[in-house]
C-alpha cells in the first residue's frame, strides 16, 4: 500500500501528515512512536469515512480526539481550516 507523508510546518509547530489507503496497517507503530516520545495526535475524518469505518477507527486510533468533517467542496474552505486550527488548539 502507497503511503506519503507531507511535514507541514506552521511557524514553531510542526506536524506529519500521513496519506494514503488503509493507514491502519502503517499507523499503530508511528502512534505508539509519537506516544513513546511524548506527542499528541489528532484524526481529522471526513463524515462519510466515518459512517463507513467508525469501528475500526475506534480500534487504531482509541480515544485519540476525532474531528469530524462534512464531505463535499463545501469543506474545502478558509472557515473548515479555521475550525480544524481551533481543534487542534482544543487538542493540545
Amino acid at each position: 500500500m502507497a503511503t506519503s507523508s507531507i511535514r507541514l510546518r506552521l511557524g514553531e509547530h510542526a506536524c506529519a501528515l500521513r496519506i494514503g489507503a488503509d493507514l491502519a496497517f502503517v499507523a499503530a507503530p508511528v502512534l505508539r512512536a509519537l506516544q513513546r516520545a511524548g506527542r499528541n495526535w489528532v484524526v481529522v475524518a471526513d463524515a462519510a469515512v466515518v459512517r463507513q469505518y467508525r469501528a475500526k477507527l475506534r480500534q487504531v486510533f482509541g480515544d485519540t480526539p476525532l474531528l469530524v468533517l462534512p464531505g463535499g467542496e463545501g469543506t474545502k474552505s478558509f472557515a473548515a481550516y479555521q475550525r480544524i486550527l481551533a481543534f487542534l488548539s482544543r487538542a493540545r
